[in-house]
């Protein structure tokens, strides 16, 4: 089984997001643990990263005046899943109503994605955009 350091993967993708739209630096706040993902779960999950990532700066931090994400990721090995919560600083989003499909392309992709490892996803508009999104983790 071929695994990746996706606590590495995951600082690459920051160091790509670091400024926003207008060149405002972005305030990170990590709390990332190195964990090893199968290359079948870490390509989706960085795939949802990427999403969150790039929907914070393009519709979010643009309407703040100093913006910032707060990323943590770690392995609970208790419960043998991994766990990554992603939230922003921005004005928030419309959620959609319970039972609703979600409009935007971007949360219908985070949904899908987290489908496809078996996560569960929590997620929130209010006060900035919150995700939490948990996944089994097999043993390598």
């Amino acid at each position: 089984m071929i695994t990746i350091d996706f606590s590495r993967h995951i600082r690459e993708l920051i160091s790509l997001y670091s400024q926003t739209k207008d060149g405002r630096i972005i305030d990170y706040s990590l709390d990332i643990r190195e964990v090893l993902l199968p290359l079948d779960i870490a390509m989706p999950c960085g795939l949802i990263v990427n999403e969150i990532l790039t929907n914070s700066i393009q519709h979010a931090l643009d309407q703040t005046r100093e913006p910032g994400i707060s990323l943590v990721f770690f392995h609970d090995r208790q419960s043998a899943e991994g766990c990554i919560e992603i939230s922003d600083n921005g004005p928030g989003f419309t959620m959609p109503d319970p039972g609703e499909k979600p409009s935007g392309l971007g949360l219908q992709m985070i949904l899908a994605l987290t489908e496809q490892i078996h996560g569960h996803l929590d997620f929130s508009g209010s006060g900035g955009a919150h995700f939490h999104i948990r996944f089994p983790i097999p043993e390598t």
